[in-house]
């Protein structure tokens, strides 16, 4: 059995090996090709997909037409799971990062910070319902937007400076890209906790070390929440 996860910056396909996985494939989206081949070379197995990405899956499903091609959508999770205004522009992976945290952790609710080139921060509460969350810019937007509209500025290291407010350009740019990112994020998480009660912060996605790192606290990074969430689906239909 196959997992494909066809997400905005990666297309990554996977395996379970007990309770963990092992990863058959990861490229971008230019690559879709390699996809494909993948598929149709191991032909006979299921592939579970889950996919934000419209005009990869049309690619997929004409170019694999004799595969076994199993989508995971929103709609999947049942209306009563789902309290948000638009299901139909919420991105499943959102989702399902969310159910595999909340099933990796034993049903704790739980707060999912997705952290891209974009940053999502999501809540599912224990009873499996997504409540929503916030889309932010991650760090790499953050410091390409700034770079691109004061070009004049220096790059800096990412870290939270050692003086507040900043003593340095450098400390000043910092504070401005680092720790608004940082303190973003934790404020959060709180208005969750005041909302939903205590929950355990999980963090997957290209940024999740720096993430926990400057966070701190009871954070735990888990690489496959996605591929997590899609075994629970999975797992609900047999």
């Amino acid at each position: 059995m196959l997992y494909l996860d066809i997400g905005n910056s990666n297309l990554k396909m996977k395996t379970p090996l007990g309770n963990s996985w092992t990863e058959l494939l990861r490229v971008s989206p230019d690559d879709a090709a390699s996809v494909v081949s993948l598929i149709n070379d191991r032909a006979g197995e299921t592939v579970w997909i889950a996919s934000v990405r419209k005009d990869i899956t049309r690619v997929i499903r004409e170019q694999c037409a004799g595969a076994d091609l199993r989508f995971i959508t929103v709609s999947d999770f049942g209306k009563n799971r789902i309290n948000y205004l638009t299901p139909e522009t919420l991105g499943v992976d959102r989702v399902l990062a969310c159910e595999g945290a909340r099933v990796v952790s034993g049903g704790e609710p739980v707060t999912v910070i997705d952290a891209g080139s974009a940053c999502t921060v999501d809540i599912m509460d224990h009873h499996g319902v997504f409540h929503g969350g916030v889309i932010m810019p991650g760090l790499k937007a953050l410091e390409s937007t700034l770079k691109f509209h004061a070009p004049e500025l220096p790059g800096v290291e990412r870290r939270i400076p050692e003086h507040w407010p900043g003593k340095s350009t450098t400390e000043a740019i910092q504070w401005g890209v680092t720790g608004l990112f940082v303190q973003s994020v934790r404020w959060i998480v709180e208005r969750y906790r005041d909302q939903f009660g205590d929950l355990s912060v999980w963090v997957t996605g290209g940024d999740a070390a720096n993430v926990k790192k400057y966070l701190g606290g009871a954070v735990t990074v888990h690489p496959d929440l996605v591929f997590e969430g899609m075994r629970s689906m999975v797992e609900s239909v047999k």
